[in-house]
């Protein structure tokens, strides 16, 4: 469907979904943290703040390693959700990057069809866990 597409509309949707996701980032910067993410990150300010221990004073049944993330997160930008979405945002550009090398080898599309196919991916995805 998008080969039929011209170019030059093939890169005003993507500039269009591009500045769509930049909202989206932007708008979810004072979104609280909540389910599982907030757990985490609470937990491992009790460990820092409150000399907690896991496993004996914090019972659950994640490994260590997310608590270290949480703690070295924390200690370094805060306790604040402003961190962690930038952490998403970061990891979710690092993806974006990927996907477009990756895809674009091996399809030979231009990247205007693979950001644009990142996006609608991602958007089903990231609609799906609310």
């Amino acid at each position: 469907m998008l080969s039929q597409i011209s170019r030059g509309s093939q890169w005003l949707l993507a500039i269009t979904l591009l500045l769509a996701a930049g909202a989206t980032f932007f708008f979810s910067l004072n979104h609280p943290i909540t389910a599982d993410l907030a757990m985490l990150h609470y937990s491992a300010w009790l460990i820092n703040e409150k000399n907690f221990v896991l496993y004996r004073d914090i019972f659950d049944i994640n490994f260590p390693a997310p608590y270290i993330f949480h703690s070295l997160l924390g200690n370094w930008l805060g306790y604040d959700a402003l961190p962690l979405r930038w952490i998403d945002f970061s990891l979710m550009a690092l993806l974006g990057w990927a996907s477009w090398k990756i895809v674009s080898r091996s399809q030979n599309l231009p990247p205007s069809q693979v950001l644009v196919c990142f996006v609608c991916c991602t958007g089903l995805t990231v609609a799906n866990m609310y």
